[in-house]
């Protein structure tokens, strides 16, 4: 488990790699063919695998709201609550 420097360190730059797909366009060429609320999700990912409960929590919470109804990172952000 990451300690909190580590977790410190390992959050800024992929909170800014995920609000840079916000301004993308999805689909021109050589653009991802995936986004805002994806990214995020990966965010959350990389987070909870460091240990970071809380800022895990608030990237999906964060895809959520780009995308409401974007079934992984609801998944994700139960499975974190303990919930089934």
């Amino acid at each position: 488990e990451a300690g909190p420097a580590e977790r410190a360190a390992l959050r800024a730059p992929l909170a800014v790699a995920a609000e840079s797909f916000g301004a993308l366009s999805a689909g021109e060429p050589g653009e991802p063919s995936w986004g805002e609320a994806e990214a995020w999700l990966f965010v959350g990912r990389a987070l909870e695998l460091a240990g970071d409960a809380l800022a895990a929590r608030n990237a999906y919470e964060r895809a959520l709201l780009v995308a409401p109804e974007f079934a992984a990172a609801r998944r994700c952000l139960a499975t974190l609550r303990g919930q089934p």
